[in-house]
């Protein structure tokens, strides 16, 4: 929409910055629904209903809820905090034990955000990951995450870092599987303060139990 002489406001396709702040309302709002009612009882109606917009504008930003939801996981319940941690990682000579201490504070800073906490009530309240719902994008999550966590212990072993007696993928699921779990336990929408802090505490004696086992002792931890 523009402005005329006149001041009336010509009909047009909206300016850019109008359609991303649009979009952002439709996630945030499709989050809420989802976190609170679940998938099936959030309607694409209510969703444009509580933005403020008609259906038919919510579909020029979205194909379908399913492509609402998958749009979700990418940014607030996929692998993404571990994955932007991972392309900051410094090369072999940095020892695993500094690195991955400053990976999983990193990822569970991001999994301690409201939004991000948000998601996972959603996939609980949906029935786990494993339910056709999310499945597919936990899936494909873990793959990423495995693979680029596999390519940082290759290089460790080649450095005489970590322990070689163990394939790298099965060291990268030792240490993420743990992490996942106490997500799913103590970082949802109403969890407690006491509770995500615990919920810390795990993660961060997992980890140096986790380096205990797979560090070379020689190299140091």
């Amino acid at each position: 929409m523009e402005h005329t002489p006149s001041g009336r406001r010509r009909s047009g396709r909206p300016p850019k910055s109008e359609g991303r702040d649009t979009r952002a309302r439709i996630l945030d709002t499709a989050l809420d629904g989802f976190a609170q009612k679940g998938y099936a009882a959030t309607s694409i109606r209510s969703i444009a209903g509580a933005v403020g917009i008609q259906d038919s504008a919510l579909y020029r930003h979205f194909p379908s809820k399913q492509a609402i939801f998958d749009t979700l996981m990418e940014e607030v319940g996929g692998p993404g905090p571990i994955l932007d941690a991972l392309a900051d990682a410094p090369g072999p000579g940095e020892g695993p034990g500094p690195v991955l201490r400053t990976l999983v504070a990193h990822v569970l800073d991001a999994w301690d955000l409201p939004r991000a906490r948000q998601f996972i009530s959603i996939g609980m309240r949906e029935g786990g990951p494993g339910v056709p719902l999310i499945a597919e994008g936990v899936s494909a999550g873990a793959r990423r995450t495995l693979d680029e966590l596999g390519k940082l212990f290759r290089m460790w072993q080649e450095a005489g870092s970590v322990r070689t007696d163990v394939p790298v993928d099965q060291l990268a699921w030792e240490l993420v599987a743990p992490l996942a779990h106490i997500r799913m336990i103590h970082m949802l929408a109403d969890s407690t303060d006491e509770a995500r802090a615990s919920g810390r505490r795990l993660a961060e004696r997992h980890l140096e139990f986790f380096l205990t086992c797979v560090v070379v002792a020689a190299t140091g931890r």
